[in-house]
């Protein structure tokens, strides 16, 4: 009996340390690939699409990605943090419902990788350079945005397209969860 449980006490300190050893010497730190990155995604039976990520490192670490599909909208996606495991990098949009895996070259510079919405295509992305940046198309309406706190934890975002008057839908406070008015 004293013999399983010293082996026992063994185990419980030196797996958690050969572990660690393993983790350290096996793995690299998530390489940051923060900065501008395009590719144009080939359509079946459509024009092709240009695509442009703007990656960026958040406080807490995590790489997070910003997607444009600047042929078709103005809008900008989000995705869900951006994982780096050398040399692989994935990454998924809530809405469209799509997601990304390619793999990193090795000077860093460029992803190869398959766009996945409903089907897989080829979507290679390379950091842009000042010289090949895309432009960025503008919003044909512009207008100003802000959040508006209702109550704890819940916020409406305003968009105030200029001019002057009372608006055109209100909510009071006193009428929340009511059906909107123009009172």
């Amino acid at each position: 009996m004293k013999l399983s449980r010293k082996l026992n006490w063994n185990w419980k300190i030196l797996l958690p340390l050969v572990t660690a050893i393993l983790l350290i010497s096996g793995c690299r730190h998530d390489q940051d690939i923060s900065g501008r990155w395009q590719g144009t995604l080939a359509v079946p039976q459509g024009r092709p699409l240009r695509i442009v990520l703007i990656i960026s490192r958040s406080d807490n670490g995590a790489q997070n990605a910003k997607f444009y599909s600047i042929d078709q909208t103005t809008d900008v996606y989000a995705a869900a943090p951006v994982v780096v495991h050398d040399p692989k990098a994935t990454f998924v949009l809530k809405f469209p419902q799509a997601s990304y895996e390619g793999k990193l070259s090795e000077d860093g510079n460029s992803i190869a990788g398959t766009w996945i919405q409903g089907g897989r295509l080829p979507l290679n992305v390379e950091r842009a350079r000042q010289a090949t940046t895309w432009s960025m198309p503008t919003d044909p309406s512009p207008h100003a945005v802000q959040f508006v706190t209702v109550e704890p934890g819940v916020k409406l975002e305003v968009l105030d397209w200029g001019g002057t008057g009372r608006p055109l839908w209100a909510a009071p406070a006193r009428n929340a969860g009511k059906a909107f008015s123009s009172r």
